[in-house]
């Protein structure tokens, strides 16, 4: 993953013969900055510019704000959906679409974005706090719509974290809106 984005801001920095590299991200500063760092290492003469924001802030900087972004790397369908629709995503240099044919099982739809990391979610269970309570383990979804669970499951908010949205959105997609 790292060295496939390292590989996207390398062609997009020698396609723009740019002298400032501006990144907008969904991601935290902590996260993406041993990236930004390496990258620096090979571009010293670039000055990069790191926008950390939430998705929010994020989609309104892109819609709204209209500020000079060269790469943006987020894990949100969403940021890149107005960009999809206006056409306004520059075509990948000729190696990145090269490589992204190699990983075409992961395809977005867009053959101007490149995927350089897929995520997933679950749910996980704290062993001690289960035995604290006296709970079993849970094994499914469906486990965790018992009684007994009340007041013991944490999620995060699905209007801050788009992977908690998805998340909810495809439970109720598969169970509907009154079991799910």
């Amino acid at each position: 993953m790292r060295y496939l984005l390292l590989l996207v801001l390398s062609c997009l920095a020698f396609t723009a013969k740019a002298q400032q590299l501006t990144i907008l991200t969904t991601f935290t500063e902590s996260t993406i900055a041993p990236l930004i760092w390496q990258f620096q290492q090979q571009h010293p003469d670039l000055e990069i510019d790191v926008l950390s924001r939430r998705e929010s802030a994020a989609l309104r900087q892109i819609t709204h704000n209209r500020q000079h972004i060269d790469v943006i790397v987020s894990s949100s369908r969403i940021i890149f959906a107005p960009l999809i629709k206006n056409n306004e995503l520059l075509p990948l240099p000729h190696q990145l679409q090269n490589r992204q044919d190699k990983y075409a099982f992961f395809q977005y739809p867009d053959p101007n974005i490149a995927i350089f990391g897929y995520s997933g979610y679950g749910f996980i269970a704290n062993q001690d706090y289960l035995q604290l309570h006296q709970l079993p383990a849970p094994t499914s979804w469906e486990m965790l719509t018992d009684p007994m669970y009340a007041g013991h499951v944490a999620i995060g908010s699905p209007s801050r974290s788009i992977t908690t949205h998805f998340m909810v959105e495809s439970i109720l997609q598969h169970y509907g809106w009154d079991k799910g």
